[in-house]
């Protein structure tokens, strides 16, 4: 594979593993906030959901976690798989 094509991989992989890491954290801080809404509910006080996963249950959220969690984990398997290369090709 040339190196330009390889470099293109290891752009692509950086941006998806970016990606998911955010989709991640949102997910988590959204989980976080459902859990203190239904302690505040418990106790009186409520708020407002998210705008954007109003209408998704925890376990959907939690499906979509596993999902971008593994995509996750090959992007990071790809990017150490090919960054040694380029180093190599580059004479690092």
């Amino acid at each position: 594979m040339s190196t330009d094509r390889l470099l293109h991989y290891v752009e692509h992989a950086r941006n998806g593993a970016e990606r998911n890491r955010s989709i991640l954290q949102e997910i988590d801080g959204i989980l976080a906030q459902r859990t203190e809404r239904s302690q505040l509910a418990s106790s009186g006080v409520s708020s407002l959901s998210h705008a954007g996963f109003r209408n998704k249950t925890s376990g959907e959220l939690l499906a979509w976690k596993e999902v971008s969690h593994e995509q996750l984990r090959r992007y990071e398997q790809a990017l150490r798989t090919a960054t040694p290369i380029i180093d190599e090709r580059a004479g690092r």
